[in-house]
């Protein structure tokens, strides 16, 4: 089973979206991040809403390229 982050990892590599600004973009802090990626897990409520982030920034990210 994969954990949080690396769940988040894996969509924002595949939506092409830097996860870091997911997480600021969801409102997480960056301190937040660092922990995760160093192997701190996430709470469930952390990881959606930065699921939400990736998801608007790769709308975004697709209006602006479909120009």
């Amino acid at each position: 089973m994969l954990s949080y982050f690396h769940t988040l990892l894996l969509q924002s590599a595949q939506a092409n979206i830097n996860l870091k600004d997911a997480f600021l973009m969801a409102g997480v802090s960056d301190s937040t991040y660092y922990r995760a990626m160093h192997g701190r897990d996430l709470k469930y409520l952390t990881a959606y809403k930065v699921v939400g982030a990736i998801e608007k920034l790769s709308a975004l990210q697709e209006r602006n390229t479909s120009y």
